[in-house]
């Protein structure tokens, strides 16, 4: 049975600490590493409907550019079920823009933004069909399986329809990792296992 990651306290205050070594004016990038040939492998928490066992998938960084203007040009490609998927992100200061998935480009979809001192970042983008996703960061924690990441930017997405939340997705980007889990809820926030992931190899 795969056990269900565990949320530890959140709201941690940012310090200089946080600062990428390299780049630090690119301080986004701490919890978003991007070089060329990293990879991570996740895990779902539990088999879907009609399956016996869990999957899993990979993704791995296959360019990272630097640009004039100070930005970093991010392409990771996921493998699952033998499908490849690339998907393309801009990196910039305190915040990474999610900027293309395949050939569909994007405006405004932020992975995250950098919380401030004793704040929580906000944003949110609708789609075409009129949902809303709303979403905040704080720095926090988290464990996932036995391991506990103490320094997280925690991203809290609220997707609306109709008036009303459907779904609650919270994401961990751990510093120096990236992304170490994904936690899918109902609307009645029941935790989705089938559709929520944890990272198992990077």
């Amino acid at each position: 049975m795969k056990r269900a990651i565990s949320v530890l306290a959140l709201g941690l205050a940012w310090m200089p600490s946080l600062l990428n070594a390299e780049n630090p004016t690119l301080r986004a990038s701490g919890y978003f590493p991007a070089v060329v040939g990293g990879h991570w492998t996740y895990e779902y928490l539990k088999p879907d409907k009609g399956e016996t066992s869990a999957g899993s998938f990979t993704v791995k960084c296959i360019e990272s550019q630097p640009k004039p203007d100070g930005t970093l040009r991010v392409v990771l490609e996921t493998q699952e079920g033998g499908r490849p998927l690339r998907d393309r992100y801009l990196v910039s200061g305190d915040r990474v823009e999610h900027t293309a998935a395949g050939d569909e480009a994007f405006s405004g979809d932020f992975t995250f933004k950098l919380p401030k001192a004793g704040q929580a970042a906000a944003w949110s983008i609708r789609e075409k069909n009129g949902t809303l996703h709303r979403s905040k960061a704080v720095f926090g924690k988290a464990r996932v399986y036995q391991k506990t990441y103490p320094d997280c930017v925690v991203v809290t997405e609220k997707v609306l329809r109709h008036g009303g939340t459907q779904n609650t997705v919270l994401y961990y980007y751990a510093k120096g990792i990236g992304l170490v889990a994904m936690e899918v809820y109902s609307k009645g926030m029941k935790l989705l296992q089938p559709k929520s992931i944890a990272l198992v190899q990077r």
